[in-house]
């Protein structure tokens, strides 16, 4: 199975980070803020 390779080549976007990192990058930002959320309403609170 060469698609791996074949992917890697062949990229519609030249970005220098790859599609891992910027997954990565969402769910930090995604579950920091809803970790947030939670907290608060553990917390006792829509204030």
């Amino acid at each position: 199975m060469k698609r791996g390779s074949e992917t890697s080549t062949k990229k519609g976007y030249n970005y220098p980070v790859g599609p891992i990192l910027l997954g990565f990058f969402v769910f930090v930002v995604i579950g920091s803020s809803l970790f947030q959320i939670i907290r608060t309403a553990i917390h006792g609170g829509m204030a």
